[in-house]
């Protein structure tokens, strides 16, 4: 099959600023069961199903308008019990602290407001967009060809 270089080329600059030219969707969910088995969250299985459309992030990696799930190992829970994933939401707010962590501020789909830290412990889940969907797919596809990217 014959590609456009320069399609190609554009295609691999979208990849780069979406944060997904390093990566893939498998590794992403390898990094997920990991994160999952290492929190103690109960029912491992049913979590990293309902989070087959997210990605690990860090607080860095996020920006208004980003859904966002996560879940508490036993350190990072008020209760000391593991926790999640949560519901979540949309994130409305970032700040970030002077000691580098970062307050979450969202908003849910039934408006309710509620807002995460960053600390060790917590885990951050970013939902893929349709659009980051589907460069992961092409770009599974172009790494099982033989033309270099």
């Amino acid at each position: 099959m014959d590609y456009d270089e320069e399609t190609i080329e554009e295609f691999v600059k979208l990849a780069t600023t979406l944060g997904l030219r390093e990566t893939s969707y498998e590794s992403m969910r390898e990094e997920t069961w990991e994160i999952i088995q290492n929190t103690g969250v109960g029912n491992p299985e049913k979590a990293y199903k309902s989070l087959s459309h997210y990605r690990p992030v860090t607080g860095c990696d996020l920006k208004p308008g980003d859904y966002l799930r996560w879940i508490r190992d036993s350190n990072a829970a008020p209760n000391g019990q593991p926790s999640g994933p949560t519901i979540g939401g949309y994130i409305t707010h970032i700040n970030t602290q002077s000691s580098g962590e970062f307050t979450i501020k969202c908003i849910n789909t039934s408006r309710r407001h509620f807002q995460a830290t960053t600390r060790p412990g917590l885990w951050l889940f970013k939902q893929l967009s349709d659009q980051e969907l589907v460069v992961l797919s092409v770009l599974s596809a172009l790494d099982h060809t033989t033309h270099p990217i």
